[in-house]
């Protein structure tokens, strides 16, 4: 799961938060919500994986849903303040070191 392989590199804990979208890591005193998205259940903007052939309309109501949601929590953690990082899996698994220095950085500047 690219959620642990940042966890470990970034000696951080995944969290159990209340905030909208139940982010996977936070950071409270930079107010920052950092979102580990799934290139297939986020439908990555980059990777373009096929829907399945079975049930199809299911799954592209499914999809897109889950697309909408996530916009809907960014958008209601920017109104209580909070900047919104999202990593998606295939730059876990292509740069782990890169992304997790990503994150490090979007915490400092904050």
């Amino acid at each position: 799961m690219p959620e642990l392989i940042l966890s470990r590199l970034l000696r951080k804990k995944l969290v159990r938060s209340r905030l909208p979208g139940k982010p996977d890591f936070v950071y409270p005193r930079a107010k920052l919500a950092v979102f580990v998205h799934g290139c297939w259940w986020h439908c990555c903007p980059v990777c373009n994986i096929s829907l399945p052939r079975t049930n199809a309309s299911y799954w592209t109501q499914k999809l897109e849903r889950n697309v909408e949601r996530d916009t809907l929590n960014k958008v209601e953690l920017n109104s209580l303040g909070w900047k919104v990082l999202e990593v998606w899996e295939h730059e876990v698994r292509n740069s782990p070191k890169a992304t997790a220095l990503r994150i490090t950085r979007a915490v400092l500047r904050r």
